[in-house]
């Protein structure tokens, strides 16, 4: 009877695998590189576009257009830090969407370093679950 139990119990366990991806050190230093300017020029646009925001209710309406679009444009600046967060974790597909967004938004050099840099599988993990 102890037996019969113990079989069905491990018939009902299901193994899941996942595999974790993991980026070589080029990849994450692309990703490290991108993040910091992304951050830099989030802030710097932040800034920028509130200043021109107050001067715009003082004078012109030049300076809220000017404005609005500082911060649009630091809106934008969030999707690299996000999409190379994802990477460092491994939690991104591929490393590609990434390095091109930081290509585009953070530079030329850290977007290269995210494209050469390997993001391959690690050894994958079994997971027992009931």
């Amino acid at each position: 009877m102890d037996t019969n139990y113990v079989q069905n119990e491990q018939d009902n366990v299901q193994t899941n695998v996942i595999k974790n991806k993991k980026p070589d050190n080029l990849c994450r230093a692309g990703c490290i590189i991108a993040i910091v300017i992304s951050s830099l020029a989030l802030i710097g646009f932040s800034i920028g576009g509130l200043m021109l925001l107050v001067t715009a209710t003082m004078s012109y309406g030049f300076y809220m257009v000017t404005g609005i679009f500082y911060l649009i444009i630091a809106g934008i600046e969030i999707i690299p830090i996000i999409m190379c967060n994802n990477v460092l974790k491994g939690k991104a597909e591929s490393n590609l969407a990434a390095g091109v967004i930081s290509l585009i938004f953070s530079g030329l050099i850290s977007g290269l370093l995210i494209l050469i840099g390997k993001y391959e599988n690690e050894k994958p993990q079994v997971l027992a679950t009931n």
